[in-house]
């Protein structure tokens, strides 16, 4: 082997000096357009002034929350959406509260009088000693903490509902939504549900679901009832001195 021979360096390219190399090759034509486009940024990193120009968008991409340039990732994926965490929790909770949420329901509504704290421990009183306290949706005994009591159809309205033909029909509690769930029996019904399970059923893709869920429950094991009425609810606090009214 010679020692004296000269060893040839071949430069190791980064991936944006491969793809320049490419686009002065194979696309000389394309390259001076986006030249043209780069008078305006004078941007130095190729695959930056690529996807700037593919995407035809302003030079730097700043963070919407603080103004702050955000970092290129690659031509592929772009830049990160915020500069930090801090941001991005900010903007969830501009961008994804009130009506920008997927599960907007229209906001507050105004309870009918009649659903007060009596109807309530009257709805859990009925639960507690038909159902053996056991929670209709998870199916596990519900908790010493004060259960929710839910409104089967969504309807905040629900005890004051009144139909001359006898037929019901709900919105699901969905503001401007075609009143089409047709109701099976009475419209009052209740379910007292853990706080995790009364979430999980403010889902509007299920709320038919759960509807018919609650409904088919309370109509066939309880024959369309799901509360005791005062008169019950008397002889029932007679027969279960140690129960402790949850509303107070």
């Amino acid at each position: 082997m010679d020692t004296n021979q000269t060893s040839i360096i071949i430069p190791v390219l980064n991936e944006n000096q491969r793809r320049l190399k490419y686009f002065e090759k194979n696309l000389p034509f394309l390259l001076e357009d986006i030249n043209k486009f780069n008078i305006k940024y004078n941007i130095n990193n190729f695959s930056i002034l690529l996807y700037h120009y593919y995407n035809n968008i302003e030079f730097p991409c700043v963070c919407k929350i603080c103004g702050k340039e955000l970092k290129f990732i690659s031509f592929n994926k772009g830049y990160n959406k915020y500069c930090s965490k801090k941001c991005a929790n900010k903007a969830r909770s501009i961008y994804f509260s009130g009506e920008n949420h997927p599960q907007w329901t229209g906001g507050p509504k105004e309870y009918c009088v009649k659903f007060n704290k009596d109807l309530k421990n009257r709805i859990v009183a009925f639960w507690f000693e038909n159902n053996n306290n056991i929670c209709p949706l998870c199916e596990k005994p519900l908790d010493n903490k004060t259960p929710h009591c839910h409104h089967a159809y969504y309807d905040k309205k629900a005890c004051c509902l009144v139909s001359e033909d006898g037929k019901y029909f709900s919105n699901l509690g969905i503001k401007n939504g075609e009143k089409s769930f047709e109701i099976i029996g009475d419209p009052n019904k209740f379910a007292p549900l853990h706080q995790r399970c009364h979430l999980r059923t403010n889902s509007k893709p299920k709320r038919t679901s759960y509807a018919r869920k609650f409904e088919t429950i309370i109509n066939d094991k309880f024959e369309g009832k799901s509360y005791f009425t005062k008169e019950e609810y008397a002889k029932f606090l007679i027969r279960h001195p140690e129960w402790i009214p949850p509303y107070k």
